[in-house]
């Protein structure tokens, strides 16, 4: 990949995170949900939850390059192909789950995992 297309999808990413926490905090000041956050609070919890989905975004991109290379039929590549989309959105969710936990200051117990 060209270092400016990189970069340019770098400057996008950072933007989009922007815009969704100023969205959030717009949303939660209008309908007074959380009157006491703050916008650097909001962003870096944005920002874990985008560098989550990132990283194990990544091995999604090579798993289907394989699987599109591979000699399977076409229903046992498409049923690998979904198991390991559905292994890699679960790591994800557990993943921002436990640093939701971790980074709230709450004491951490299973049904606050569970409920988060």
């Amino acid at each position: 990949m060209d270092k400016r297309v990189a970069f340019l999808l770098l400057v996008l990413v950072a933007v989009v995170v922007v815009f969704e926490t100023g969205q959030q905090l717009y949303y939660l000041r209008k309908f007074k949900l959380a009157e006491d956050a703050t916008f650097f609070f909001l962003l870096q919890r944005q920002a874990y939850r985008w560098l989550v989905w990132a990283v194990l975004g990544v091995p999604l991109f090579f798993f289907i390059g394989r699987l599109r290379r591979g000699n399977f039929p076409l229903n046992l590549r498409m049923v690998k192909g979904l198991v390991g989309i559905l292994i890699l959105v679960a790591m994800a969710v557990c993943c921002i789950a436990m640093i939701s936990l971790l980074t709230s200051g709450s004491a951490a117990n299973f049904s606050t995992f569970v409920n988060d």
